[in-house]
């Protein structure tokens, strides 16, 4: 069962607990948590299609593992946000969701996260291999093209190694 608004306020007080990592989709779930913080409890928001909306209900920060493989797109969201740039911020959430969306969906089916997809990425920035642990499938080929046009389309690809663009 999911940790929800409910669970986490019961949390609140025990001094050893001071914050949680929230990632839903569920966006009233998120602000309900969001509300909670306090300077002795922290909340951190997981959800990278919908960072923008998190920092405007009071998110300080954001986690996701899409950040490993393109870090830039969230960095560069998030600092706009922080400089009251908010129609860009919300642009640059709007390209990332469209980005998003054009991933492979079989593999992210198979694997639940975009395991495959972040490895193909940092391989394509020239950090490691392609290819994830047993646990995962790896993307074939045109799944590949298909993170490829997307990062394209996006204008990730300036992230990509010299070798890669």
């Amino acid at each position: 069962q999911p940790i929800n608004s409910k669970f986490v306020s019961e949390m609140l007080g025990y001094k050893n607990i001071c914050g949680i990592k929230f990632s839903s989709s569920n966006t009233v779930e998120q602000l309900k948590v969001l509300n909670m913080q306090t300077s002795d409890f922290q909340v951190i928001t997981a959800v990278a299609n919908q960072f923008f909306a998190a920092l405007a209900m009071g998110s300080k920060a954001g986690t996701t593992s899409m950040a490993g493989a393109l870090p830039e797109p969230l960095i560069e969201m998030y600092d706009a946000y922080r400089e009251g740039e908010i129609d860009k911020a919300r642009n640059m959430q709007v390209i990332f969701q469209k980005f998003s969306s054009m991933l492979p969906t079989g593999s992210k089916r198979d694997n639940f996260l975009t395991a495959a997809e972040e490895k193909f990425i940092l391989n394509l920035r020239g950090v490691c291999e392609p290819y994830t642990t047993s646990y995962y499938r790896d993307l074939d080929n045109a799944e590949r093209e298909e993170v490829i046009r997307a990062l394209e389309f996006a204008g990730y690809d300036k992230y990509l190694s010299e070798a890669n663009r």
